[in-house]
Parts: C-alpha cells; structure tokens; sequence
C-alpha cells in the first residue's frame, strides 16, 4: 500500500533534478513543458523524457506523434527490449504483416527486427519505452 503524507515538509524547497538519493534520481516530466523535435527529416516529431540519464542508461521513454508524415520506418534496435502503448489515435503497425493500432493497444519488438508505422491519423500519439536506453 502507497501512502501520502500532504503535511510532509522536503528537505528542500529548490528543484535539484541531478540530487541522488542513495543511488536514487526522480524525474519530474511534465509534457506540456517539453517541445516536440523532429526526428530527422522523417516528417514524425518525437518529445523526449529525462528517463535515460535518471536511470544512468537503464530505460528511455519518448513520445512520437506524425507531423508532416502518415507514415515512419524504424531501423532495428539492439536492445533487450522495445515496448510501445498508443496514446491516442490510429496507425497500423508494419511488422510481420500489418497490425492496425487504436488508442491502448501495446507492442513489442524483438531486437534486430525493423518495423514501421503506416496510416497514421493527425492525433496519433504513441509512448515508446526503450530498455537498454540508446
């Protein structure tokens, strides 16, 4: 069971987002204040989390959505593991065939297998967890 202590005072009132604690760093994303970049020139934009340097390369977690784009290819990945939820929206995943994707739906990719998205409507937002991060 989680609990909150509302009455709790923190040691400190400043934001010292590189503090560890006891080999322990906490993130604090607020997506409304992270702009989204483009990822290359593939017409996709992506909006990074701090995930990678809080957990020192254990995990990254981005959001892609289209921009100028319907559709994106994706090269293979080496790590162990690629897990994605869809956020919003609808896309059919490339893979092994095409898998079409509405809002919650999740997939994994295996490492070393390349993959894409296609058909993906204007509000299509899809989380990306990456482990090993990079």
């Amino acid at each position: 069971e989680t609990l909150a202590d509302h009455d709790l005072s923190l040691p400190t009132s400043r934001n010292l987002p590189d503090r560890d604690f006891g080999g322990q760093v906490f993130l604090r994303h607020v997506a409304a204040n992270v702009p989204w970049a483009a990822i290359g020139d593939s017409g996709f934009e992506q909006r990074r989390t701090e995930m990678a340097r809080a957990t020192r390369g254990i995990a990254d977690v981005r959001v892609i959505r289209p921009g100028s784009a319907t559709a994106l290819g994706l090269d293979p990945h080496s790590g162990e593991l690629m897990f994605a939820f869809v956020l919003e929206g609808r896309a059919t995943l490339e893979r092994s065939g095409e898998h079409p994707l509405g809002p919650c739906d999740a997939f994994v990719i295996p490492a070393g297998e390349a993959w894409g998205l296609s058909s993906c409507s204007a509000d299509f937002e899809l989380l990306q967890v990456a482990l090993p991060a990079g």
